[in-house]
């Protein structure tokens, strides 16, 4: 080699690593989480006031939000469901009577009015039974998982060999408890679930 060729082996060197350097650098850019960064722990004024301002307007939303919601269940009617279903029923098997009566003299059921279904999913407050998520369920100290890897109170209900309503009425109410453990002992087994 000559002195020409070792001055341009020795550039290439010195350009090659500047380059991988910046593309080091290109590949853990992320412009999303440095504004984040910026945005959160700046000591810019102006980027001061704007948490500040956030901060209040988040606070302001969250307290507008509790009210309205408040006042909204105090100016809410709901029947109630409970009867509703014990009424409902008594009217299906009724009409049920009267169909197969009906069935018998030769009317064929297919020329009577058709029974509505209802929602069987229903609270006694009118709405719909909120499907709580499940991080992790134990019993007697043994991890609990479905079929599929899930976790679920219908996993834990069949493996105990108990109704799902025995299963929520062991438990209480799960709502605002993610992350706590709730116990209870359900058909003398010790159970831990812990909502997600």
């Amino acid at each position: 080699m000559t002195e020409f060729t070792d001055a341009l082996t020795a550039k290439v060197t010195d350009l090659t690593t500047k380059a991988n350097g910046i593309a080091a650098q290109l590949k853990t850019s992320d412009p999303k989480a440095a504004l984040d960064a910026f945005l959160t722990t700046s000591e810019d004024e102006q980027v001061v006031k704007y948490r500040a301002f956030r901060e209040q307007a988040t606070a302001q939303l969250k307290a507008a939000q509790e009210q309205i919601t408040a006042y909204a269940q105090s100016n809410l009617t709901v029947p109630d469901t409970t009867q509703l279903a014990e009424e409902r029923a008594k009217l299906v098997r009724e009409i049920r009577a009267i169909v197969s009566l009906l069935k018998d003299e030769g009317i064929d059921p297919a020329t009577l009015p058709k029974i509505d279904s209802a929602p069987r999913n229903s609270s006694p407050t009118g709405g719909s039974v909120p499907r709580t998520r499940i991080a992790s369920i134990t019993v007697d100290g043994e991890r609990l998982l479905g079929k599929d890897g899930k976790v679920t109170l219908t996993t834990l209900a069949a493996h105990l060999k108990v109704s799902g309503a025995s299963v929520r009425e062991a438990l209480g109410s799960l709502e605002g408890k993610s992350g706590q453990e709730v116990t209870a002992t359900i058909n003398g087994l010790s159970v831990v679930v812990v909502p997600a």
